[in-house]
C-alpha cells in the first residue's frame, strides 16, 4: 500500500508503481539519506504524477512435480506446486500458452504460444492466458488401459507407446480428464 512510508520498504524488494494507466514494476534501492517520501531505483518507463501508487509486489510460480510419494499401487504420484509447495494431488501435466495480438499494432488476431517462444517485446501484447491441467486418480479403478488422448493447449497427451506421441501418460489404468480455460487479461501497461 503507498500510504506506508518508505522505510516500510526494503532495499532489493520488488514493488510496483502505477498511476492506473500505465505501470512499473522496478527494485527499490538504498534508501538511506533520502526523506520519508522518497524511493531510490532504478530507470522508469515514463514519469507519474505525484499521487501515483507504490505497492508491494509478489509473484508465484506453479509446476507439476513428482511428489516423491508412490500411490496405493506403487505408481508416482504427481502435483501442482506453488512456489516449492504442493497445492494440489494428481496433477499429472499443466501446460500454458499466451495469447499475443499479431500485427504491428498489436490490434491483429491472437496467436497463441509458449512462454519460451516469446519475444521480449510480445508480453506487452499478452491478451489472454491458456491453461491446462490433465488430473489423475492416485488409484487404479479402471478395469482395461486408458487409451483416450488429452487435449491440453498446444498439446495431445496420448497413452504410453503411442508412436510420433509428443506427450504420453502411463498404463496404469488411472483415471484422467483434462480441464482448460481461457483467461482474458488486461494488459495496459504502455512502454514509453
Amino acid at each position: 500500500d503507498s500510504d506506508q512510508t518508505v522505510t516500510n520498504f526494503i532495499a532489493g524488494e520488488h514493488v510496483l508503481i502505477t498511476n492506473c494507466i500505465i505501470a512499473d514494476v522496478f527494485e527499490i534501492g538504498d534508501h538511506t539519506g533520502l526523506d520519508d517520501d522518497q524511493i531510490n531505483h532504478s530507470g522508469l518507463s515514463d514519469t507519474y504524477p505525484e499521487d501515483s501508487r507504490v505497492l508491494h509486489f509478489s509473484g508465484n510460480s506453479y509446476w507439476v512435480a513428482d511428489t516423491g510419494r508412490q500411490g496405493a499401487q506403487g505408481g508416482d504420484v504427481f502435483a501442482l506446486m506453488r512456489n516449492g509447495n504442493e497445492m494440489v494431488i494428481g496433477v499429472e501435466r499443466l501446460q500454458v500458452l499466451y495469447g499475443v495480438r499479431t500485427g504491428a499494432d498489436g490490434e491483429g488476431n491472437l496467436k497463441y504460444i509458449p512462454a519460451d517462444d516469446l519475444d521480449p517485446t510480445d508480453w506487452n501484447n499478452v491478451d489472454a492466458i491458456r491453461v491446462g491441467v490433465l488430473i489423475s486418480d492416485d488409484q487404479a479403478v479402471m478395469d482395461t488401459s486408458d487409451s483416450k488422448q488429452y487435449d491440453l493447449p498446444g498439446l495431445t497427451v496420448s497413452p504410453a507407446g503411442t508412436t510420433g506421441a509428443a506427450a504420453t501418460y502411463p498404463d496404469d489404468r488411472r483415471l484422467r480428464s483434462s480441464f482448460n480455460m481461457t483467461i482474458k487479461i488486461r494488459n495496459l501497461i504502455q512502454q514509453g
